[in-house]
C-alpha cells in the first residue's frame, strides 16, 4: 500500500510540475465503454469461469493532459485520467450445475505516455496520438450472484487488490486516438488494449485484459 500511495504521489508530482512548462493544458470526460477479453487455457468464452456477459459495460472518466511539442507537427502527450472499468465474469451451468455470475466495478487512474500528431482539417484542428498507458486501480466493489438447484444467492463486497485478492492492481497497455477541434473544445475517441492480466495468481492460465472504447469531449488552454 505504501509502494502504490508513492508511486501515484510520484505521478502526480511528474503531472503537475510537468504541466507549468508545457506548451498546452487540457481536460476533458466522457463516456467509457468497458469489457474484459477473456480465455481459460487458451479457450475464449469457454470452460468452467467463462464470460457470460460480453456485451459492453457503459461509464465514466474525467482527467487532464499536457502537450510538449517536439516539432511543427509532433508533441509528447501525457496526463492523469480517472477511468471506470466494469466487466462481468461468470459460469453457465456447466460446471456441475452451478450458475455463477460476477459484476466488478472498478475505478482506476491512468497514466497516458503517447506521441501526437497535430494537422489541419478544412477549418477545424485535427490530431491523432498513439502509445501507451500505465494505470492503478484505486477501489471497487463487486456483486455475486450463485444459483444451486434453482435457489440463488447474493453477495457483495468490497474489491481487494495483490496477490491474495480479487484483482492485480497494475494495469498496462497500448492506447491509440484520434480528435477534432474547434475554438479550443475538442471532440476525441479513444481505444485502450489492455495487456495485463488483471487476475492474481491465474489457475490453467486463465486471463483478463481490459477492453475501454472513450468518447470525450475537453477544452483546451494554449
Amino acid at each position: 500500500m505504501n509502494q502504490f500511495r508513492q508511486l501515484c504521489l510520484g505521478a502526480l508530482l511528474l503531472f503537475v510540475g510537468s504541466s507549468l512548462s508545457a506548451q498546452s493544458f487540457a481536460v476533458k470526460g466522457g463516456l467509457n465503454l468497458t469489457k474484459i477479453s477473456y480465455s481459460d487455457g487458451g479457450q475464449i468464452f469457454e470452460g468452467s469461469r467463462m464470460v457470460t456477459d460480453p456485451d459492453i459495460r457503459t461509464t465514466f472518466h474525467l482527467g487532464a493532459t499536457v502537450d510538449f511539442p517536439i516539432g511543427n507537427v509532433l508533441s509528447f502527450q501525457t496526463g492523469l485520467i480517472y477511468q471506470n472499468r466494469d466487466f462481468v465474469i461468470g459460469s453457465s451451468g456447466e460446471n456441475g450445475g452451478v450458475d455463477f455470475e460476477a459484476l466488478f466495478k472498478v475505478a482506476y487512474v491512468d497514466l497516458p505516455i503517447t506521441l501526437k500528431a497535430d494537422f489541419e482539417l478544412g477549418e477545424l484542428g485535427a490530431y491523432v496520438y498513439g502509445g501507451g498507458y500505465v494505470g492503478a486501480g484505486l477501489s471497487g466493489d463487486g456483486e455475486s450472484t450463485t444459483t444451486i438447484a434453482g435457489i440463488t444467492e447474493t453477495d457483495t463486497g468490497d474489491i481487494e487488490f495483490g496477490e491474495d485478492g480479487d484483482l492485480n492492481r497494475l494495469d498496462y497497455g497500448a492506447l491509440i486516438g484520434a480528435g477534432v477541434e474547434f475554438n479550443s473544445i475538442f471532440v476525441e475517441v479513444s481505444y485502450g488494449l489492455g495487456l495485463a492480466n488483471i487476475f492474481p495468481d491465474p489457475v490453467n492460465d486463465e486471463s483478463g485484459k481490459n477492453r475501454l472504447l472513450s468518447l470525450s469531449l475537453g477544452y483546451r488552454f494554449n
